[in-house]
Formats: structure tokens, C-alpha cells, sequence
């Protein structure tokens, strides 16, 4: 199984992509585990994916595209960790899914047949689609050798554990925030510029048009209004600064 993990969105980029799969692996089921990473966001997105990936079929391979740097320096890439394969681009993306035995992990440059019929501005078609396909099939000829100086391993050791930041809003405006959940004691209180917000465990706990944060079903901490929007509401979007207050 490959599951797409991308910021593309229900569009026309998506549609090649399977498209692309399909023309190599017609028999490998592909499923949109999630199309709107915050776009351009590649940090963000890291966290977002590192704490969605657990959630994902053992044995799959995860094809993985927030790539602000299409057509730049930045290598295509695959990798195996844990019992998932990873497609995608050595940006950082993968760098939180890594972080604790980023250097165990060897990281492989994607190899390209035909790098004139490559696009410059759409490798998720024209190289992380076909090499998940090829991984799929079988037929991926994987370099011996790791790449050295890997972004991801570099940013793995580099980024925290947490940020504390918005990094998702979901189509009801609740914001997930990259910080776990179980490193944030119950008693704690969020704040965001002068509004805060205390744990509930669940929405029908608080009144409706109450703020509150909670652990969210992927483990990290989520501010929401109970039937609002806590985006609306108090004016979040992606790298709004969260702090604890104890």
C-alpha cells in the first residue's frame, strides 16, 4: 500500500501522481492518508506527519510532498524506519518521524533513468511517484550506499521534540499544535496572545462557544471551541505561538 501524504490538496496534481503510481503498480492500493499539509510548511508539516505516521498500515510506503524547493539542491529520497518505507524530499519532512535514531536511519538519493523528461517544478509526479511505484513493485534499484550530510538527519537532531506553535487547522477551525500531549500535565493552560485555554477532555464538557485544549486523537495538544471555530474566533493560523502556563 502506498499512502500519499501531501499539501496538494483534492486537485489536478493529486490525480497525476495516482496517475503515475498507476502506470507502474495498477495493483497497489494508494490512499490519501492526508492532502492539506500546510502548504509551503515544511517544518510544521514534520510534525503533523510524525505524529499522523503512527496512525498509517505497518508495511506501507509513505509518499511524502510539502517540497517548497522543487527543482532545487534538495535531494529525492527513500528510506526505511520501523516497517515503513518513506518517499519524498530531504528537506526535513521526515525529520521528526527519525528524530530519536536519526543516526541509525540511512537515507538513500532516489534514482533518476531519464533526467531530461523530468519536470522541474513537479517531482511529486515525475520522481517520488514512481519510485514509491517502483518500491511497490519491487523493482527500485536502491543505492548501496546512504547520502551523506542528509537534511533530514540534520534537522532531526536540530528541531525539538515539541514546538510551540500552531501547526494545522482542520475544516472545523481547531488548531493542532506540535506539542504532545503527554508532556503537558492537565492542569495546564494554554495562552495565545492574551486569550487561554484549559484542558477538557472532550467538546460536550465545556459550553458551546467555549474555548479549550485537549489531546487529540493523534496525540497532540488541539485548541478548539465546542461547535466553533477556535481558528475564527481568535484569529489562529499556522505558526501562531502557543505557551504553557502552569
Amino acid at each position: 500500500m502506498i499512502t500519499l501524504c501531501t499539501d496538494y490538496g483534492s486537485s489536478f496534481y493529486t490525480g497525476q501522481v495516482k496517475a503515475a503510481i498507476a502506470a507502474i503498480a495498477p495493483n497497489v492500493p494508494v490512499v490519501d492518508a492526508i492532502d492539506d499539509l500546510p502548504k509551503y510548511q515544511v517544518q510544521a508539516s514534520a510534525y503533523l506527519l510524525s505524529a499522523l505516521v503512527p496512525y498509517l498500515p505497518h508495511e506501507c510506503i509513505v509518499l511524502g510532498v510539502v517540497d517548497p524547493g522543487v527543482g532545487g539542491n534538495r535531494a529525492p529520497v527513500c528510506f526505511k524506519y520501523g516497517s515503513r518505507w518513506f518517499v519524498g524530499p530531504d528537506n526535513g519532512l521526515f525529520s521528526l518521524i527519525v528524530r530519536e535514531r536519526a543516526q541509525q536511519v540511512k537515507i538513500f538519493e532516489v534514482p533518476i533513468d531519464n533526467p531530461l523528461e523530468i519536470s522541474t517544478t513537479f517531482h511529486g509526479r515525475d520522481v517520488f511517484g514512481p519510485a514509491a511505484a517502483r518500491l511497490a513493485a519491487g523493482k527500485l534499484n536502491i543505492p548501496k550506499m546512504p547520502i551523506e550530510n542528509s537534511t533530514t538527519v540534520k534537522r532531526a537532531k536540530a528541531w525539538p521534540e515539541c514546538i510551540e506553535q500552531v501547526i494545522y487547522i482542520d475544516l472545523f477551525g481547531n488548531a493542532m499544535t506540535g506539542i504532545k500531549a503527554d508532556k503537558v500535565d492537565d492542569s495546564c493552560v494554554l495562552t495565545i496572545a492574551d486569550n487561554e485555554f484549559a484542558r477538557a477532555a472532550k467538546f460536550s464538557d465545556v459550553k458551546t462557544g467555549t474555548g479549550f485544549w485537549y489531546a487529540n486523537s493523534i496525540g497532540l495538544v488541539e485548541i478548539a471551541v465546542n461547535k466553533g471555530s477556535a481558528a475564527q474566533m481568535f484569529a489562529l493560523d499556522i505558526g501562531s505561538k502557543v505557551a504553557l502556563k502552569y
